[in-house]
């Protein structure tokens, strides 16, 4: 079906918009220049404009001329293009599909270089030339709050450890490698895979496209790097050592006879694999006489002489290579090997520690370099103790003195050895590093051996590891007679804690009756039945296998949680998963006797015997409380509303996408391309900005960003950001923009790719990335930063940045070294004596001197002839589209809405963000944050401020606390707080005084609540619920009487010690928690608070509030305000009364006084000075010297009345809030 063809005349005589166009999938460039048409339309001079024409494609062509098709369902997104393509892509066997970097000429022995070759510490071209410029980043320093990843690329210290899942150093060093993500990279094209290499140490062998593999597998899904060749040999030599699954056994097994077929098909001398096998350059020789078995010995190890020159001289020259004979390199017997993999891993560890380059660019006398012992080769400090051999002897592995080193604040110290501190590199690497295995224990195991948690008390399983007290060696299960075994954390766990299981009866799952427990007699063997409480525990076994009387087998075999069932007669106890195995492993086979037919409940009965399912948690839980205040009500149904406009969800569809077509554009999208005369057909390649060529074949050289944004205000703002790449003479590579809403995107980073003008690069040129931020919503200017690009040698440089956003605008500086004609001199926001000149809108150049013609619409921000800013709301290349304008109810509760709009050009019409206003939350302002009413006790003495804490608990995690301060009114006796904070404890602290306000089971979201702070509710200190005795004593010590406050005292609620905070149960039985009395208000590092005032956020990670707490003689909304030297200022009198962000009419009457009083003296005062203004300018009454001063004292006095007026004005208005700068 032909295309049909409409003029811009034609489109705007139907009152077609440019809206329309787009939802007909028209370009945004031509919507764009039909919406400036429509706008201009009365003032063309040209009928060119008239006759521009838009094709209305039929489906499933597009684009401006009808002339490309992805052949697609109609329903499917782009997104969904990429990823169906890209999982449709089978394992390449036969030959490969990789991309190559072209940009550095050299011999390689691999098939092509990767970008991630060069620098990787490995020698891929066969002169070294893609190492040969590294030392620079083999020796970079970072900053103090910087991490320095292993390959010398520094990241901001925040982004350590901080999603398992997504690294953001280039070479995976600052997350554990427990998630090997990279596996599935071949189908997976997002900045996960196309910007990382692989991680050091271990699966060092890169595919190209992110996934990494060992060097002996390489077996990669694109068909790079394999170790074979096609020659009868290799294949003959893969049967016996197994290098990959090519070559099936059927194959091996009918082919030939082992060693008989290496006789005959390969040389005397042969070399296997055919490529170097490791590091570029070594070689493994065989003489196939010798080959006798699946794991033999190569005959000789070959390898570039002059790299390995300090400790492994050549003694043999084979083939104009260097060689040793395979005993001389220190090997182990060959029964030593259970593998092929296993001989070239340790062949691996030897030639490790060779230099990299061959003719050396070190600087040993670098700060930064440490050299080898008896060696020439020099390595970064920052490679000591990382779990990789890189020194001939290893002396870098046994350094002791790497916890004086810069970086130790990241290094990971074993608890056993205060010398050395390893580099996070080796943490879940799978290799033990510390001598008791700290490294590769999981987290929650570590924090129970080293760390004191109430939740792992007396719990019958010695976690801590033991700390002498007094001569004594304490663990958490030493002295716990005075411990309540029937606790939270030990009820119906399915473990018994107390002697007589009383922590296990009338547990979920049981079939006894209340207070007894499941057993099974000797004299009934088949069936499981009942035995009272006061039976068990009582030193006579009743039941089969001791299950009344745990403590013998635990008392045995403390060490073994498994060898729990008891056999009689026999005083043993054996694993609980031998029972009913065929075998009497008892002597009179008391664990086959049952074994008839074995029921679901037998199964459970003895399966709780061991110790060994216990549950790992630290976590703190609530269980078993009295809910306060009584009344309390939850509405966490309102969480989810009826109201609220669904996403859209996709249709689901079926596409059976050509395998043999994935491959085709390697890391891109195939695309049909037809002619204009509709008959001629061909297939072209979409190229993601990495890659180039006609099958994306080649790699493009690039910058590649990661940027995260923070602000310590100003959460409800949207702020666009543009990232340029320039050179020195301030020419614009390339740019991006993207848009920033705190409460939308917070700790969300965005990836941005950018390139350069030219293939290649321009090496002559000084680069650098430019960023500047504006306010989306008034377009004014915010502050920018610089990061010069230090590594040019490297094909993709990586910048992964954390920018903080200053409070206030950046002001131009007036001391600037050069001129801005036609700008204004700003210092960037990241350097401290680095100037920049910003132009004016017209204006371009390094000091604004070059003139050009913007083109932007009415209202944007023009920066350059090619980049326009856009307001809010406006779209497009130079800001004359229009995005959909939110519906009207889509935010409730008089909620802004703000369209979601990322990228330019990119449009989600259906995708918007709420704004909500104060008291309200949710995705749509739908809820209303939960509102606390506070009430006074009136023996409490009720102060300036309070804090509140509020505590949240989570089943698998630890717990969150939040600290708010509230201000308390002169003339309230109550305060009124809204909160979005999920929580289940809050507590008020008074001075040193804590009060329990609110305690539920269930979280508290979107509910009314009235408390009352009271004495009863007051938590006692740990000084008050002790003697001296015990309150003074060691934590492990004291902590095992903590159930004693609350059995002692019905009235407690709580009580307190410098790290926890205890709850009383309803069995009287305290609950304890870490809690934070002391910590750094300094809203985690984005304190907008001046003159040393502590700041205070509702919500530790993602806040939408702040609140500063002001030292002596400072005031205002920041502490920005100070009384220092005014004894009675306005500032001091009136300053404190008034209440921000209240309106006029409900201020303290002390303040509309002092409004009206000062009004009333500005009129009086004014009309006083006009008429004596007009008497004594009467030349009579000036004829004394008197007259002339009243003139002069007249005038002065309604300058003074105005100031006295602006001064109380400006004060009121900045402490309500209506100033901000």
């Amino acid at each position: 079906m032909e295309d049909r063809r409409f003029s811009f005349k034609m489109l705007y005589e139907q009152n077609i918009t440019s809206r329309q166009l787009l939802q007909w999938s028209a370009t945004i460039d031509l919507a764009e220049r039909y919406q400036i048409y429509i706008e201009h339309v009365e003032h063309l001079v040209s009928s060119l404009d008239d006759e521009e024409l838009f094709y209305n494609c039929s489906w499933p062509w597009f684009g401006p001329f009808c002339q490309f098709s992805l052949d697609i369902p109609p329903d499917m997104s782009f997104s969904d293009i990429v990823t169906h393509t890209f999982r449709s892509k089978p394992l390449i066997v036969d030959g490969a599909m990789v991309t190559c970097y072209v940009h550095l000429q050299c011999g390689t022995s691999l098939m092509c270089l990767d970008w991630r070759d060069v620098c990787d510490g490995k020698m891929d071209c066969l002169d070294g030339a893609d190492e040969f410029d590294c030392w620079p980043l083999e020796m970079n320093e970072c900053t103090p709050k910087e991490y320095r990843c292993h390959n010398g690329q520094c990241i901001p210290e925040g982004f350590l450890f901080d999603d398992p899942a997504h690294s953001d150093c280039l070479d995976r060093s600052d997350e554990s490698a427990d998630i090997e993500v990279h596996f599935f990279c071949f189908e997976d094209p997002s900045f996960l895979c196309e910007e990382r290499s692989c991680r050091p140490g271990s699966d060092e062998f890169s595919c190209g496209d992110g996934q990494c593999i060992n060097e002996m597998e390489r077996t990669c899904f694109n068909g790079k790097g394999t170790l074979l060749s096609d020659d009868l040999c290799s294949n003959i030599m893969d049967c016996l050592v197994k290098i990959s699954d090519d070559i099936s056994d059927e194959w091996c097994d009918q082919f030939c006879l082992k060693k008989k077929c290496i006789l005959e098909h390969c040389p005397v001398l042969f070399e296997f694999p055919p490529v170097p096998i490791l590091f570029g350059h070594v070689r493994l020789m065989y003489e196939s006489a010798k080959v006798v078995s699946t794991i033999s010995l190569p005959s000789y190890v070959c390898y570039n002489e002059v790299l390995c020159k300090d400790f492994l001289p050549a003694t043999v020259h084979l083939n104009d290579s260097t060689c040793r004979h395979i005993d001389q390199i220190g090997l182990r017997e060959i029964s030593k090997y259970k593998s092929f993999e296993s001989l070239v891993k340790e062949i691996k560890e030897i030639f490790r520690t060779c230099t990299i380059i061959p003719n050396g660019t070190y600087d040993c006398n670098h700060a930064n370099a440490y050299r080898c012992e008896n060696s020439t080769k020099c390595i970064s400090k920052y490679r000591l103790v990382d779990g990789i051999k890189d020194c001939p002897f290893q002396d870098d592995e046994t350094f002791n003195a790497s916890c004086t080193l810069n970086d130790s604040h990241s290094r990971f110290q074993c608890f056993n050895d205060e010398k050395r501190c390893f580099v996070p590199l080796i943490v879940g690497n799978k290799y033990v590093d510390c001598p008791e295995g700290d490294d590769e224990e999981p987290q929650v195991l570590l924090q129970k051996q080293h760390h004191i948690y109430f939740q792992t008390i007396c719990d019958g399983q010695e976690d801590l590891i033991p700390i002498t007290i007094g001569e004594r060696n304490e663990t958490d299960e030493t002295e716990c007679e005075y411990w309540a075994c029937n606790s939270t954390y030990n009820r119906c766990d399915g473990i018994w804690a107390c002697y007589n299981g009383a922590d296990e009866v009338n547990c979920e799952g049981s079939t006894c009756p209340p207070l007894q427990h499941m057993c099974v007699f000797p004299s009934d063997r088949n069936k499981v039945q009942c035995l009272p409480i006061n039976r068990t525990g009582d030193g006579v076994i009743d039941c089969i296998g001791g299950s009344d009387e745990r403590q013998y087998c635990r008392t045995l075999h403390s060490d073994d949680k498994l060898l729990r069932f008891y056999c009689s007669n026999d005083s043993k106890c054996i694993d609980t998963y031998d029972l009913c195995n065929g075998n009497s492993d008892c002597l009179f086979a008391d664990d086959e006797q049952f074994c008839g037919e074995l029921t679901t409940e037998f199964k459970t009965h003895f399966s709780s015997l061991n110790d060994f399912d216990k549950p790992k948690s630290v976590y703190f839980v609530l269980h078993n409380i009295l809910t306060y205040p009584p009344n309390l009500i939850s509405n966490p149904s309102q969480r989810i509303s009826a109201s609220v406009q669904s996403p859209l969800t996709k249709t689901a569809f079926n596409t059976n996408f050509r395998s043999d077509w994935a491959w085709r554009c390697n890391r891109g999208i195939d695309i049909r391309v037809r002619m204009s005369d509709y008959t001629n057909e061909s297939h072209n390649c979409l190229c993601p900005p990495s890659y180039y060529g006609d099958t994306c074949q080649y790699q493009n050289q690039r910058v590649s960003v990661t940027l995260q944004l923070r602000v310590a205000s100003a959460w409800r703002t949207l702020f666009t950001a543009l990232i340029l790449l320039i050179n020195h003479e301030g020419k614009i590579e390339s740019h991006d923009q993207i848009e920033y809403l705190p409460i939308r995107d917070c700790q969300t980073k965005f990836h941005i790719y950018l390139l350069y003008s030219t293939r290649p690069k321009d090496y002559t040129n000084n680069y650098s990335v430019h960023i500047d931020v504006f306010n989306k919503f008034t377009l004014k200017y915010h502050a920018s930063w610089t990061f010069p690009i230090l590594f040019p040698f490297l094909p993709v440089y990586p910048l992964a940045i954390q920018l903080t956003l200053p409070i206030l605008p950046l002001e131009p500086v007036q001391d600037c070294p050069f001129p801005c004609v036609h700008g204004q001199c700003t210092k960037y926001t990241n350097t401290q004596n680095t100037s920049f000149c910003r132009c004016d809108p017209g204006w371009s150049g390094s000091q604004c001197t070059i003139q050009h013609r913007c083109n932007c619409a009415l209202g944007s921000l023009c920066i350059n002839p090619l980049i326009c800013l856009c307001p809010y709301g406006t779209f497009g290349s130079r800001c004359f589209l229009r995005q959909q304008p939110c519906q009207s109810d889509v935010c409730s509760n008089n909620g802004r809405c703000v369209a979601d709009y990322v990228r330019p050009g990119v449009v989600n019409a259906n995708e918007y963000t709420c704004i909500c206003s104060q008291g309200y939350t949710g995705s749509r302002c739908e809820l209303r944050e939960t509102r606390i009413d506070l009430s006074f006790m009136d023996s409490v003495v009720i102060p300036e401020s309070l804090f509140i804490h509020f505590i949240e608990t989570q089943a698998h995690s630890p717990h969150i606390q939040t600290i708010l301060l509230k201000r308390i009114p002169l003339d309230q006796a109550s305060l009124t707080i809204y909160t979005s904070i999920i929580f289940n404890i809050a507590f008020v602290q008074l001075q040193n005084n804590y009060y329990l306000i609110i305690l539920s089971e269930l979280p508290m979201i979107a509910a009314n609540i009235s408390t009352q702070i009271t004495l009863s509710q007051q938590c006692a200190s740990v000084q008050d619920s002790f003697d001296g005795s015990i309150a003074n004593q060691h934590l492990l010590r004291r902590i095992k009487h903590y159930h004693i406050p609350c059995q002692h005292r019905n009235e407690l609620v709580c009580f307190y010690d410098d790290i926890h905070m205890c709850l009383c149960d309803l069995s009287r039985h305290a609950n304890c928690f870490k809690f934070e009395h002391n910590a750094t208000h300094d809203c985690y590092g984005l304190n907008p608070c001046e003159n040393e005032g502590q700041c205070f956020q509702d919500d530790p990670k993602c806040p939408s509030s702040s609140i500063c707490v002001c030292d002596k003689c400072f005031y205002g909304t920041r502490c920005q305000f100070s009384t220092k030297g005014f004894s009675l200022s306005l500032d001091v009198i009136l300053g404190y009364q008034i209440r921000p962000n209240v309106p006029l009419s409900q201020q303290f009457t002390v303040v509309k006084v002092a409004i009206v009083f000062t009004i009333t003296i500005y009129v009086l005062g004014t009309i006083n000075g006009l008429m004596s203004i007009i008497t004594f300018r009467e030349k009579e009454t000036r004829t004394v010297g008197c007259g002339l001063y009243l003139l002069i004292s007249s005038i002065t006095s309604i300058i003074t009345m105005n100031v006295l007026l602006l001064k109380v004005r400006f004060l009121v208005a900045s402490q309500m809030g209506l100033i901000t700068s």
